[in-house]
């Protein structure tokens, strides 16, 4: 870690990558068979158009699936049909998430909760069903 103003934390590109594998390996294992397809990347920080447009001015995005969901890619001819051009793909953005934390604990609990997130995307789940199924407060857009 660097030295950044209190309540914040900063780690190496590298080092960030690092605690993301550590926190996919803590996931269930029960879990790894379904994620065998899905690519985690990490981007600095998310842009312009990785933003909702219902989002409000400020909105803090931490990660985003980028894909088609599990139940539309049966519904497209399968995991091998039509539907399927990219991999499914997870961003995590290390500014964000960095600047939310307090600590390296609370960082990697934050990269945990998105990453647990968007994997709800993956299998279907709309905004508010994750939230909901995560037990995490309604935000916009969740209607």
């Amino acid at each position: 870690m660097t030295g950044e103003p209190e309540g914040r934390v900063h780690l190496e590109p590298e080092q960030f990558d690092e605690l993301v594998s550590g926190v996919m390996d803590e996931l269930p294992r029960e879990w790894a068979p379904l994620l065998d397809n899905i690519v985690v990347v990490v981007e600095a920080e998310p842009a312009t158009e990785d933003i909702p447009d219902d989002a409000p001015p400020g909105t803090t995005l931490f990660g985003l699936y980028r894909g088609v969901a599990v139940p539309a890619q049966f519904l497209g001819g399968g995991l091998a049909g039509p539907a399927m051009s990219a991999p499914p793909e997870i961003a995590l953005f290390q500014g964000p998430l960095e600047r939310a934390s307090a600590s390296l604990d609370d960082l990697r609990a934050r990269v945990r909760e998105t990453l647990t997130h968007e994997i709800g995307h993956h299998f279907g789940y709309a905004e508010g069903r994750v939230r909901e199924v995560l037990g995490e407060e309604p935000e916009y857009g969740d209607g």
